[in-house]
Formats: structure tokens, sequence, C-alpha cells
């Protein structure tokens, strides 16, 4: 789905789009780029919940995002970037 950032330190990507085996993200300077990705997804009916989006480079690549409910996802690191679902 298409994610739109809320709030969150500098240099968060802007956007974000998930498909089935990808991910397109705009950074904060303006420049796309287009990654595969794979998804392990917790429970999707209890929230919080989490999802864990690994690259091809593997598990200790991977990058947390954390659900506090269907329509809102922050990403588990320092800079807190949070998106809504647009």
């Amino acid at each position: 789905g298409k994610w739109k950032l809320t709030s969150g330190a500098a240099r968060c990507n802007t956007s974000m789009n998930y498909a089935a085996k990808s991910v397109t993200q705009v950074d904060w300077q303006g420049n796309t780029s287009t990654i595969a990705v794979t998804y392990v997804a917790g429970d999707s009916t209890k929230f919080p919940a989490t999802v864990y989006v690994m690259t091809d480079a593997g598990i200790a690549y991977h990058v947390t995002y954390i659900f506090a409910s269907k329509d809102k996802v922050t990403i588990d690191t320092a800079a807190m970037c949070t998106y809504a679902r647009v």
C-alpha cells in the first residue's frame, strides 16, 4: 500500500509504496528507488503488530515496522519515522 510521512527526524523517506515483492521509496531529497523485498509479518489482527521487511541482502539488513493500527506505522529506528496510509 501507499504511505506518506507524518512525523520523524530529518532524512526519513517522504513516501513509500509497497507491492507484493518490492517497495518504491522517495527519500527526503526527492530521489526515487525501488528495491525487492520480502515481508515477515506477525499477527495482523492484533495491534501493535510488527512486520520485518528484508532485502535480498538477508535478515541482517531487515527493517522493523511497528503498526499502531492498520493505518499508522512507525519504523523502529532512532529517527522514528511515522507514516499514515494514503
